[in-house]
């Protein structure tokens, strides 16, 4: 805890060092109002990206919520899970996010999800497919689970920077505050209601279900999964999130 509350300190340096680059602008004719929560339902490119949202993380949620558990029932130790899931975690996040990144500037914000989307899916059916009709090892339920927090992380990579694109750029703190908030309350409620699956239906049922929510999500993505919101006033586009 002391190390991580000293990398949080050391990482709050540039932070505060880079308040002098901070460009100055005019005033907007929305300056000093007040930023009202009626004013971010009315974003219809928020709320259309909400939809594609909430189905996307509930399968995405409910598969992850699980993956400690399911270990612990493959008759791992704590100690190798406490291994897997924090240091082995951290790497192959670490590798799966810089390489998200580089994969939303090739291709895009939305190819980049869908990409993230269909990786995620194919670690689950086979999580599923493995679980339901063949006994899976624990070495095979570790490489399957380690690719499988590199996938979401991926996924959250260019998720984010969705998210972002779907506010208005003079709500932006508004917008994004209230996606990020309905994505905790989706997470909590996703892993809730896994554990309860988990526990009536089994694994495979669970993971299975987590990949129709994603596979249903990629389905409806050409409608409910925008690009960005429509700017109200003219900001330059080197401010908006890469588009896809």
């Amino acid at each position: 805890m002391a190390a991580m509350a000293g990398f949080v300190a050391i990482l709050s340096v540039p932070v505060m060092l880079s308040s002098s680059l901070a460009v100055s602008r005019e005033p907007t004719r929305h300056a000093g109002q007040p930023m009202l929560l009626r004013a971010t339902l009315s974003n219809r490119t928020l709320m259309t990206g909400l939809v594609f949202l909430t189905i996307y993380q509930i399968g995405l949620r409910m598969g992850s919520a699980m993956t400690g558990p399911y270990l612990v029932d493959k008759g791992l130790s704590l100690e190798m899970i406490g291994s897997l899931r924090g240091a082995g975690g951290a790497v192959a996040g670490f590798i799966a996010s810089t390489l998200a990144a580089l994969i939303v500037q090739a291709i895009g914000i939305r190819k980049a999800i869908l990409a993230a989307a269909g990786l995620n899916a194919v670690l689950l059916l086979a999580l599923a497919s493995l679980e339901l009709w063949s006994a899976v090892s624990p070495t095979v339920a570790v490489c399957l689970m380690v690719a499988q927090v590199a996938a979401v992380a991926m996924s959250f990579v260019a998720l984010y920077a969705a998210m972002m694109n779907w506010c208005d750029p003079q709500r932006t703190a508004t917008d994004f505050a209230v996606l990020q908030s309905l994505d905790a309350i989706i997470a909590i409620a996703a892993s809730s209601v896994a554990g309860l699956l988990g526990q009536a239906v089994g694994y495979g049922t669970l993971f299975g279900a987590s990949a129709l929510f994603i596979l249903l999500a990629m389905l409806i993505s050409r409608r409910f999964l925008p690009a960005s919101a429509r700017p109200s006033s003219p900001f330059p586009s080197a401010e908006k999130v890469l588009q896809s």
